[in-house]
């Protein structure tokens, strides 16, 4: 086996993210993330079942994932738009 030098790197910037939860109207949690300049995106969901979920818990779970994500509490809960295009028009994006 042959042995490999690797070469340190120096951080010079660390671009601040923005972490927060959506809700939508089905009961779905989604941990949104967005840096500095981007525009934001589902990082992961949390499907909502009535048989097999239950609210409180879909929440604690992306509460949980957002923390790790480096929120910081209290984490926003936003209400996601059942029509994201649409919504983004209104708003002159």
């Amino acid at each position: 086996m042959t042995d490999i030098e690797l070469k340190s790197a120096t951080v010079v910037h660390v671009f601040p993210m923005r972490v927060w939860v959506e809700a939508d109207l089905l009961g779905a949690k989604h941990v949104v993330c967005q840096h500095e300049g981007e525009s934001p995106f589902t990082y992961a969901t949390f499907n909502y079942d009535w048989r097999y979920t239950s609210n409180a818990g879909v929440l604690d779970q992306a509460m949980k994932v957002a923390r790790s994500l480096g929120a910081q509490d209290p984490i926003e809960v936003r209400d996601r738009a059942l029509f994201p295009a649409v919504s983004q028009q209104e708003q002159g994006e």
